[in-house]
């Protein structure tokens, strides 16, 4: 499994275009990719599934309840002490070319993984925080490769 992380705090400056546009080539070449939204303004899910609004977005997550991160970290963003389990892949247009979706209200739990990622290791609390997102893509993509954009 091979993981490829494309991440910027400014924004504008290609991340979802290069990661959409990687994973369909990877795809092409026959390969298994899967495409991680960390971002909440969910850009790279509407591209990849061709939503238009917020209501495309809401019938989705109702009909696909594990296929994004928010709602799979929940039990570690709200402390809950739970087993984490994989989320679902959603199957694109192009075979072989997946999705684990963003979701609005990962921008609510932001701030949880800046400060568990910058005080883990002074607030035992936070430190399992970073390794249980990496964990759960780990876990959801299988034998994919991995391309994540935050």
């Amino acid at each position: 499994m091979k993981l490829i992380s494309f991440f910027n705090h400014k924004g504008g400056v290609g991340k979802t275009t290069t990661t959409f546009s990687l994973g369909w080539a990877l795809a092409d070449q026959g390969k298994k990719v899967l495409l991680v939204d960390g971002d909440p303004q969910c850009n790279l899910t509407g591209t990849v599934l061709g939503f238009d609004g917020d209501n495309d977005f809401e019938k989705f997550y109702l009909s696909h309840p594990r296929a994004d991160i928010n709602t799979c970290m929940s039990p570690v963003f709200n402390s809950r002490p739970h087993e984490l389990n994989p989320g679902e892949l959603v199957e694109t247009k192009r075979e072989g070319l997946y999705l684990f979706m963003g979701h609005i209200d990962l921008a609510d739990n932001e701030s949880q993984l800046a400060v568990a990622i910058s005080t883990g290791a002074a607030l035992p609390a936070l430190k399992n925080l970073p390794g249980s997102l990496c964990a759960l893509i780990r876990m959801t993509a299988k034998k994919n490769i991995i391309l994540i954009m935050f």
